[in-house]
Formats: structure tokens, C-alpha cells, sequence
């Protein structure tokens, strides 16, 4: 049997890509560390849910990845739909993140216009009645 030599190209694209996944181990292995439930404990619902759909997605993502590596068609294989279902709640969580960035940028206070508007008129009416009747004190 023939050995058989890799092209340089793909060589270098392998010997990149191993590189790029230590890296990434790396830089993850402190968030493997602890699981994932307590990850999620420290997080408010909205975070919660990202890390949820982020990890879902990247998970089936690798798979999709393996798949091809071993020649298996992954547009075939049930991970494919599994990617479309949960791309939809990327956009759900962004257009609830953009809904709640836009809450916190109104104002928490409201005024009533309509009772300032009273309250004012109130306050300016009296104070005419208050100076009409000093005046006529002041003529006596």
C-alpha cells in the first residue's frame, strides 16, 4: 500500500485549524471548569437564555463540523434542522435585548401633563386673587 501525502495547502489549513481549537480550548477551559447550572444561577433570566441558545447552537455547530470530517453529508442529517430551529431565538433574544436597552433609555418618570397644566393655573390664578385683594388692602 502507498503512503499518501497530504498537499502542503491542506497541511497548513489542518495545522492551523488544530491551532486555532487549542486556542479556543484554552481560553474556555476556566468556564468548563464549572457547570453549566451554575453558570446559569449567576445569570439574570435574559443572559440565561443566551448562554442557553449560544451553547445549543455551538454544540450542533461542532457536530455539523465532525460530521464532515468523517464524509458523513451533515444536510442530510437531522443536526442540520436542529441548526435552523434554533436560529430563530437568536433573533428573539436580540429583539428582546433591544426592547429592554430601549425601556432603560426612557425616562422612569413621567409627567402628567394635564394635572401640571392645572396645578400651574391653580397656583397663578391664586396668586392674582392674592394680589387683588392686597391691593384693595392697600386702598383702605
Amino acid at each position: 500500500m502507498t503512503d499518501q501525502v497530504l498537499p502542503t495547502q491542506i497541511q497548513q489549513d489542518i495545522s492551523n485549524f488544530e491551532s486555532i481549537l487549542d486556542k479556543l480550548e484554552t481560553q474556555l477551559e476556566p468556564f468548563f471548569r464549572i457547570p453549566l447550572k451554575e453558570h446559569l444561577e449567576k445569570l439574570s433570566p435574559n443572559d440565561s437564555s443566551k448562554l442557553n441558545v449560544t451553547v445549543a447552537y455551538a454544540l450542533n455547530a461542532l457536530f455539523f463540523m465532525y460530521l464532515q470530517t468523517q464524509g458523513i453529508s451533515p444536510h442530510e442529517h437531522p443536526v442540520k434542522s436542529e441548526l435552523e430551529r434554533i436560529k430563530p431565538y437568536f433573533l428573539k433574544l436580540r429583539n428582546l435585548s433591544n426592547k429592554s436597552t430601549e425601556e432603560e433609555e426612557k425616562p422612569k418618570v413621567q409627567v402628567n401633563v394635564d394635572a401640571t397644566s392645572r396645578i400651574i393655573n391653580h397656583v397663578v390664578a391664586t396668586n392674582k386673587y392674592q394680589e387683588q385683594q392686597q391691593q384693595k388692602k392697600r386702598k383702605k
